[in-house]
């Protein structure tokens, strides 16, 4: 799930189940009037009718979808279709779709392994991807749709700081590295998780960062200090699931646990 800056959409990334082959769905709605404003389908191979998004270019055993907006109103995405053997599988897909039509604008692969979720800068200038099979994280242009930075790091999870001047990276491990996009110098945090980290998410003001896990726990990090803020324990399951609020005060998370 993931909501418009301005919390007029949600855009809600599934697996279609009716599908055997389980391809990729999105859906953007309206959450007061629940009117849905955008329905996205992926193509399935071999399949004779159309779809909006093109098929997977390898064989997968599912495709999934993860979504970004750009920008407030929610005229742009980019939905980003992943292999279901990620982070081992191919390369990822991305795309810039209009969020009114759903028209493609741009495409784009990066790399040779699997990239896992987008993130963009707070002015929604630029798009970030990370990949640990590659070890490389991309700086996107979003109005052009391409690379304009290559950074030789890069990890499992990820994200850019509002201000884009920081990138966290989360690892299989669990440690959590700070990228300073500007210098190339890259700070480990004190502290980790006992598992791989899913996701990652910093805070309206760049000075805190959140991190979810597959040993049940969401961590706050003094970014500043990089050191451990704060520990929730509230999941007994993997957290594949994390997001904040606009004002930084609420933080919601789902796991496996249900």
């Amino acid at each position: 799930l993931r909501f418009s800056p301005d919390g007029a959409a949600l855009a809600i990334a599934s697996i279609d189940p009716a599908e055997p082959s389980h391809r990729a769905m999105v859906e953007v709605i309206e959450p007061g009037s629940r009117r849905l404003r955008l329905r996205l389908a992926g193509a399935v191979r071999g399949a004779t009718r159309g779809a909006d998004l093109p098929a997977f270019p390898d064989p997968a055993p599912f495709v999934e979808a993860n979504v970004l907006f750009l920008g407030a109103p929610a005229e742009k995405l980019v939905v980003a279709l992943v292999h279901g053997d990620a982070p081992h599988g191919p390369p990822s897909v991305l795309f810039r779709v209009d969020g009114g039509s759903g028209a493609i604008e741009r495409e784009l692969r990066l790399g040779r392994h699997a990239s896992l979720l987008p993130s963009a800068t707070a002015d929604s200038r630029r798009v970030f991807v990370t990949s640990a099979g590659d070890d490389t994280t991309w700086e996107i242009d979003a109005g052009t749709f391409r690379v304009l930075h290559t950074h030789p790091v890069g990890d499992r999870a990820g994200a850019v700081s509002p201000d884009g001047s920081v990138f966290a990276l989360g690892s299989g491990t669990g440690r959590v590295r700070l990228l300073d996009l500007r210098s190339g110098r890259v700070r480990s945090l004190r502290g980790r998780h006992d598992g791989a980290v899913l996701r990652t998410a910093f805070a309206p003001d760049g000075g805190t960062l959140l991190t979810s896990g597959a040993d049940g726990q969401v961590i706050e990090w003094d970014v500043r200090r990089g050191m451990v803020a704060q520990r929730f324990t509230g999941h007994s399951g993997e957290v594949g699931a994390l997001d904040r609020s606009a004002d930084g005060r609420v933080l919601v998370t789902a796991g496996g646990d249900g």
